[in-house]
């Protein structure tokens, strides 16, 4: 049962850090667009981009995992 329960607050982590991803990246996009942002905001971006698709992957890859436990 521990198993499934850290497994559960892995996918809650994932969620919430693939909503921030998505958040951040949206707030970054108006520097980059406007070309005002310095080589770090422009670094940042493109981080939280690829933290999407990363944190996209493991809260699906939890989710995987949950749903073929909840069914023993």
């Amino acid at each position: 049962m521990k198993g499934k329960n850290n497994i559960k607050l892995q996918f809650w982590l994932a969620l919430t850090m693939f909503i921030v991803s998505i958040i951040m990246t949206v707030q970054y996009y108006p520097l980059i667009e406007s070309k005002t942002a310095t080589t770090i905001n422009t670094v940042a971006f493109y981080v939280w981009i690829a933290s999407i698709i990363a944190w996209g992957v493991k809260a699906v890859h939890d989710y995987k995992i949950l749903s073929k436990t909840d069914g023993n």
